[in-house]
């Protein structure tokens, strides 16, 4: 599976989401 063949929208929402993730953790982490 390419992620170059996924909708822009879909594309948006994973990397939304993974940034909601790094943020997550950034906010453990201190």
């Amino acid at each position: 599976m390419n992620i170059l063949d996924l909708p822009d929208e879909i594309l948006l929402a994973i990397l939304n989401k993974m940034n909601m993730v790094d943020v997550l953790y950034s906010l453990e982490g201190v």
